[in-house]
């Protein structure tokens, strides 16, 4: 609560509490003012990700009280603010600090449905009848720590705003004043310090130090991500879990869902595993970071390896059944997220799950129905329906043969391959596998493995062959060996005196080292087991995008992430975001 109730309202019942409100001052509407539909759409972002209480279904009320700054949560699930907050929130603020305010005020007040936080009621109710300042010292310490309910509920509305996709670092770093958000809020609101109310010192403080702690922890995030890209899954989980501590937001919970659908692939069978080419997305953007600045032909459906399991299958069922889970977790804290529903359909599908697959998509075909993935995967989804009664076949690769000049074209080639060879239609099924033939260089190794055995226009051992090409020298010097090897004494020397580490230990899975940073923030090692498993090189840009392609012997393998690219070349990768080269990844092999 970041204003205490008034007596009227204290002197209401619990159960009428909002009616109270509603009737003493009127409810105001979108329809009246602008700033409260805006309103509205803070709190269904902020909820999705916020923590929630079974015993109240939280509601927003927003009430024509224009004297009073009101933000208060009833134990019924409602939260109340008065037009007075909106009209603050947005005092000397553009957008995106409007939206930032409002955004930490609603997650405030959610996390104190959740956490059952209504000793605010008792605090009013007995200072009302008292005037004894020893009394309610002894009362609050007796009943409840109040500032520490006060600092909890702040933390956890920060991080839910966060989460949601707010700029809540302006809070605390205001770009438009002196003043952080505590300070102006209680000039703003003539609010007094109490003894149930922490100093506005006191509150930004926490938030500065939670900060400071997310800046800290996003490092397991991103390297959990680089190790995830480069298929080094069963360690990426770890990282990517320690985040998810911290931050358990919509990228995290998608490249976890990620990881567990690789673990999977791993566990099946070669045939099941390569029935489809299906496009895994990873995310390398996590919203925290903006705070910081064989024979297989006469198959009809991979639904027919989910028959009659053996230990192993038993454990590809074990590692979807995970993916599922985090996923949708991923999809409730944002419903616009489309990495995250693209790769629920894929578990879907190798669940053998089609109708849950599509009804994972509907909303993605929404929010983009252009989007080549969600096409694709909804044309393999609708094919996976098909049954005694109802041949779909058909209709599934109308769908397909509308996106083959697609920019995700060589997905489609492969899995039109796929469905002729299923019908059986072979002479066909060769056209399209001699089609993508000329994208051979492009493809990941086992998808090019499986292209190889199956087109007719070169023998298999010139088909796997890349072409290897001349190559200049990067323009970019890695700072550590190559190899793996230990780091040397004098490398350890420099790394304590002018580097920032954090130190990792998971003995659970005989995993420890350290994540090193330089001081200027320009080059990030992960050092996995005593030796240096990932350099990475940063810079705005850290190379010329145009000449990268010309330092790699084989043609580099794009893939389009949510928002940025990745340009992989073997055991190294670069980031690209805004036609930019921002980062260089080393993976030790």
């Amino acid at each position: 609560m970041l204003v205490l109730l008034s007596s009227a309202a204290t002197e209401a019942k619990l159960s009428s509490e909002v009616a109270f409100y509603v009737e003493t001052y009127g409810e105001l509407t979108e329809q009246q003012d602008p700033q409260v539909g805006e309103a509205k759409r803070i709190f269904k972002r902020v909820l999705s990700v916020a923590d929630k209480n079974s015993k109240r279904m939280a509601r927003l009320v927003v009430i024509n009280n224009n004297t009073k700054a009101w933000a208060i949560s009833l134990p019924d699930g409602h939260i109340v603010l008065s037009k007075q907050v909106l009209e603050i929130a947005h005092r000397n603020a553009d957008q995106e600090l409007a939206q930032a305010r409002l955004a930490f005020v609603i997650g405030h007040e959610l996390a104190h449905l959740a956490n059952d936080d209504f000793w605010h009621h008792e605090v009013e109710s007995f200072m009302q009848n008292t005037s004894d300042a020893k009394k309610i010292a002894q009362f609050l310490n007796q009943n409840f720590t109040a500032r520490q309910a006060e600092l909890a509920a702040d933390d956890k509305g920060y991080i839910y705003a966060a989460m949601a996709g707010y700029a809540v670092d302006e809070l605390v770093r205001n770009k438009h004043a002196d003043q952080d958000f505590f300070t102006f809020w209680m000039q703003q609101t003539n609010t007094k310090v109490s003894p149930s109310h922490p100093e506005a010192k006191d509150r930004a403080e926490l938030l500065r130090q939670r900060l400071n702690q997310l800046s800290e922890q996003l490092a397991f995030f991103h390297f959990g991500t680089r190790l995830a890209h480069f298929g080094y899954c069963n360690d990426a989980i770890y990282f990517l879990r320690e985040f998810q501590k911290t931050f358990p937001g919509r990228s995290v919970l998608n490249n976890l869902g990620h990881c567990y659908i690789q673990q999977a692939r791993l566990q099946m069978s070669e045939p099941q595993r390569s029935f489809y080419w299906l496009p895994l997305t990873i995310d390398t953007e996590n919203r925290a970071t903006s705070l910081t600045r064989g024979n297989i032909a006469g198959l009809e459906s991979p639904k027919l390896f989910l028959k009659n399991y053996t230990r192993d299958q038993g454990d590809v069922a074990g590692y979807l059944e995970q993916a599922v889970n985090i996923l949708n977790l991923a999809v409730e804290k944002d419903p616009d997220y489309i990495p995250a529903k693209l790769n629920l359909a894929i578990a879907y599908l190798y669940q053998g799950k089609p109708h849950e697959a599509r009804a994972a998509l509907i909303p993605a075909k929404q929010l983009s129905a252009s989007h080549p993935h969600i096409e694709m995967l909804d044309a393999l989804a609708l094919y996976e329906q098909t049954d005694a009664d109802m041949d779909l076949w058909p209709t599934a690769m109308k769908k397909l043969q509308r996106m083959e000049n697609s920019s995700e074209s060589m997905y489609v080639l492969y899995n039109q391959a796929r469905l002729y060879a299923l019908r059986p239609r072979p002479s066909e099924a060769q056209q399209y596998w001699n089609r993508l033939n000329v994208y051979s260089d492009f493809l990941p190794l086992e998808v090019r493995q499986e292209l190889c055995n199956k087109q007719n226009l070169v023998d298999l051992a010139t088909c796997m062959h890349r072409k290897i090409r001349n190559v200049k020298t990067p323009n970019w010097n890695w700072l550590f060996t190559t190899s793996l090897q230990p780091l040397t004494d004098q490398q350890r020397l420099q790394i304590k005196t002018k580097w920032q580490s954090i130190p990792f230990d998971w003995a659970a899975s005989s995993l420890n080292g350290f994540m090193h940073e330089r001081n200027d923030g320009l080059i990030e090692i992960l050092e996995l087991n005593h030796t240096v498993q990932v350099q990475v090189l940063k810079g705005n840009p850290v190379a010329d995008l145009k000449q990268i392609d010309r330092y790699c012997k084989f043609p580099l393998i794009k893939r389009k992430l949510d928002i940025d690219e990745i340009w992989t070349c073997d055991h190294w990768a670069v980031k690209v975001a805004d036609n930019k080269a921002r980062e260089i990844w080393y993976m030790q092999k």
